[in-house]
């Protein structure tokens, strides 16, 4: 009880917060740590929750946070900015026949973290899709989102 486990499985972490780690999050972490200057970071999610949650969490960084509820206006986006990282729900991702993921891969060597409330078993990834390097449990947890982009962006 309370424990964190943390399983990494060929290159993907996948984090399991504790309900502690869920309350004590917001006072653990600062964003300011993160080192990628003049980077940038996107996130695509439907859920305005999930966004504000990116968007405020990196207040105190260098990087620019760029927020969309759909694919197309983020892809447009990144047509003409180079992100440092993608934060993308996974439905948005694997729609279509995974078409959003290797519309990404094409125009963008960002990996991409997918942001999720599903089972990672029950999801299909496309091969020639976007490079997702890990994965975060919605209702998002600040100090999960800190860890990986740590990892992400500071690599």
């Amino acid at each position: 009880k309370g424990a964190t486990f943390t399983f990494t499985m060929a290159d993907v972490e996948v984090v399991l917060p504790s309900e502690e780690t869920q309350k004590t999050s917001l006072d653990m972490v600062d964003f300011s740590f993160i080192n990628a200057k003049g980077g940038a970071v996107i996130v695509i999610d439907a859920d305005a929750k999930v966004r504000s949650v990116v968007r405020n969490s990196f207040l105190e960084s260098s990087l620019k946070v760029f927020s969309f509820d759909n694919p197309r206006d983020a892809i447009e986006e990144l047509k003409t900015t180079k992100v440092d990282m993608i934060l993308i729900d996974i439905d948005i991702l694997t729609s279509d026949e995974n078409a959003v993921s290797k519309i990404l891969k094409r125009i963008s060597h960002a990996p991409v973290v997918t942001l999720t409330d599903k089972r990672l078993k029950d999801i299909e990834f496309s091969p020639s899709g976007a490079q997702v390097i890990g994965h975060l449990r919605k209702p998002l947890v600040q100090s999960e989102l800190f860890k990986i982009s740590l990892q992400v962006l500071n690599s």
